[in-house]
C-alpha cells in the first residue's frame, strides 16, 4: 500500500523523477567510475541508454555496475543539482508548490537514507517525501490525486499522463527524436516554472 502523505494541498503538488531531472546522475556515475572502479573511459557519458557502448563493455554487465554505484555512499551523497532545479526548485517552492520525489532507484541497504540527505542537502525542505519504486513507477503515481509530474523517461512520463498528471518532460539527449501525445517537452525546470506562475 501507498503511503501518502496528508496535509499536502493537491493543486500545488508537484511529483518528480529525481535522476537526470534533479540531480546529474551521469556525472556521480562518470566519478564512480573513474575513481572508484579506476576505468578511463573517452569523454562523459549523458546518455543513459549508452552507457555500454561508453564502457566498451555488453549491456548486461551495466546494471551491476549501477547497483555498485548505487550502493557507494559517495555516490548518492555526492549529487549535484542541475543549475535550473537548484535555481526553480526553491522558487516554486516559495511561491508555495510542495515536491514528492519518486525514485525508480531500489530500496536497497541505505539507498533511502542516502537519497533523502541528498535532496535535503541540495533543496531543504521543498521535497516533503520520497517513493523509490525499485522501477515501474505506475503504483505511486495512480495513489496521488491529478498533480504536476516531471520525468526525463518517456515510459514514465506516460505513466504520470495516464494517471492524470499534468505531465512534463525534461529533454535529454537520450529523450530526443521521440514523441508522444500528452506530455509537454521543456528544456528545464525554467520552463516548468513559467508554465505553473503566473508573474
Amino acid at each position: 500500500m501507498i503511503q501518502v502523505p496528508a496535509p499536502i494541498p493537491t493543486d500545488k503538488l508537484i511529483l518528480t523523477d529525481v535522476d537526470n531531472v534533479l540531480v546529474r546522475w551521469g556525472d556521480g556515475f562518470d566519478r564512480f567510475i573513474r575513481g572508484v572502479l579506476g576505468r578511463d573511459p573517452v569523454g562523459h557519458c549523458d546518455d543513459f541508454e549508452r552507457i555500454a557502448h561508453w564502457l566498451g563493455i555488453e549491456q548486461e554487465e551495466v546494471y551491476p555496475l549501477i547497483s555498485t554505484y548505487h550502493h557507494d555512499h559517495r555516490g548518492l551523497l555526492s549529487l549535484e543539482a542541475y543549475e535550473d532545479a537548484a535555481c526553480y526548485v526553491p522558487l516554486l517552492a516559495e511561491a508555495g508548490w510542495r515536491f514528492i520525489a519518486v525514485s525508480a532507484l531500489r530500496n536497497d541497504g541505505d539507498a533511502e537514507v542516502m537519497r533523502r540527505e541528498n535532496l535535503r542537502a541540495l533543496f531543504g525542505d521543498a521535497i516533503v517525501d520520497l517513493h523509490l519504486t525499485g522501477g515501474d513507477k505506475s503504483a505511486v503515481l495512480a495513489a496521488y490525486p491529478s498533480a504536476v509530474w516531471v520525468e526525463d523517461a518517456w515510459k514514465y512520463a506516460l505513466q504520470g499522463h495516464a494517471a492524470g498528471h499534468r505531465t512534463f518532460l525534461i529533454e535529454r539527449p537520450y529523450n530526443r527524436g521521440v514523441s508522444h501525445d500528452g506530455p509537454t517537452v521543456v528544456n528545464g525546470w525554467n520552463d516548468i516554472y513559467s508554465a505553473l506562475v503566473t508573474v
